[in-house]
């Protein structure tokens, strides 16, 4: 009742509102983030989801987003967001600025953070990005040249290690080893 005035589909069932086709389309070959997408498309940027007695908020609409990641008016899961550290037996968000639930440690994060991701700082780097993304191509041109299966997380983490030690954010920590 609380969320009612949120615009969404129709429930599937009062007791287990939309459960029943969030397993339709995981159980057949079907992507349920497709079925989101429509959802937003037909109800807008902001859809309700119903499952049993918890309420999810579908928020497409990148301002929308970043008020509620950024606000501590909009208090995070500890459910979901625990389960966003690790997915699938890897280690996925970490214990970061995303999955933070606690906003006074979100709010430390962040200000610690913010100087590295000035728009000024960031533009005198595209150099180095640009440089770190032409290496990552070249890597994986030749895997793709191969024609075998690739896994990406090592390929991608040391671009990415590498991208962060140069600008700067673990300066002092020495080179970064390849996972």
């Amino acid at each position: 009742m609380k969320y009612d005035h949120i615009p969404g589909p129709p429930r599937d069932s009062f007791l287990f509102g939309h459960s029943t086709t969030v397993l339709e389309e995981t159980r057949s070959d079907r992507n349920l983030h497709d079925k989101f997408l429509q959802w937003a498309e037909m109800y807008g940027p902001v859809v309700r989801i119903n499952t049993l007695h918890v309420v999810a908020i579908l928020v497409t609409c990148p301002e929308a987003t970043k008020e509620i990641l950024m606000s501590s008016k909009y208090p995070k899961s500890k459910i979901v967001f625990k389960q966003l550290h690790g997915l699938f037996g890897e280690r996925f968000l970490g214990n970061g600025l995303v999955t933070a639930t606690d906003h006074e440690q979100w709010y430390k994060q962040r200000r610690i953070m913010d100087p590295a991701f000035s728009s000024l700082y960031l533009r005198g780097l595209m150099g180095t990005f640009n440089d770190r993304a032409e290496n990552l191509m070249d890597e994986l041109t030749k895997l793709a040249d191969s024609k075998k299966e690739a896994k990406m997380l090592p390929v991608g983490q040391p671009c990415d290690l590498r991208c962060h030690h140069q600008v700067g954010l673990w300066n002092g920590l020495g080179s970064p080893q390849k996972p």
